[in-house]
């Protein structure tokens, strides 16, 4: 396990590198089944687990976001104002999602396990499974590209609450391997399509920025 994980680190940057970033802005484009032309989303984060993403939607936008201890929204399609507390599995894998590295990285330092599933298929391609259990028991399953080791699936929580990220297109942006084109998909439909435009590293964001807006 030690030796795939080292791999995958070193595939994406190095962990001197990748650590060394402190925050990024990602600008792109999602697109939805319900939506009839893709719309703006920008996606920020702040280590070491801050976490916001603003999608311009034509009705007002929603945004998600997490403040290090709560999972929060806006989302005027829903009928709320405001923003509001996320709470149950939506939450947990909002918090998940927001940890400013990839689940491998210092694994062991977070009170993680990683376990080696085996080599399988997956969309054409060989990919090494890898089973990670955080120190509350939650569950992501990472799968690595057999011959990049590289990232490109990651399923977070099990059954009904499952999200599943698949992950390609990866260029280097300050030294480090991004992904610029994420499909997020429940029950093994794609519920949306993310293509990133630019990244941008270490852009000043106060933690403010990711907290729950009040009224």
């Amino acid at each position: 396990v030690e030796a795939r994980v080292a791999r995958t680190i070193e595939a994406e940057g190095g962990l001197e590198r990748i650590k060394a970033v402190r925050s990024y802005r990602q600008t792109g484009s999602l697109v939805t089944p319900d939506l009839a032309a893709p719309v703006p989303l920008v996606v920020y984060a702040k280590r070491p687990n801050l976490a916001r993403q603003d999608v311009g939607l034509p009705g007002g936008a929603i945004v998600v976001g997490f403040d290090g201890t709560t999972a929060w929204k806006i989302d005027p399609g829903a009928g709320a104002t405001g923003a509001v507390p996320v709470s149950g599995a939506p939450a947990d894998a909002i918090e998940q999602q927001s940890d400013f590295d990839s689940p491998l990285i210092d694994y062991q330092a977070k009170g993680s396990t990683v376990q080696y599933v085996g080599l399988e298929m997956y969309g054409g391609q060989r990919v090494q499974h890898l089973k990670v259990t955080d120190k509350k028991g939650r569950i992501q399953h990472c799968y690595l590209d057999a011959d990049t080791a590289l990232e490109v699936r990651i399923v977070t929580g099990e059954g009904a609450g499952e999200i599943e990220q698949q992950l390609g297109d990866y260029r280097v942006v300050g030294g480090i391997k991004f992904p610029f084109l994420l499909r997020s998909l429940t029950r093994g439909r794609v519920a949306a399509t993310i293509t990133i435009t630019t990244i941008e590293l270490d852009v000043p964001l106060d933690d403010a920025f990711f907290k729950m807006p009040k009224g």
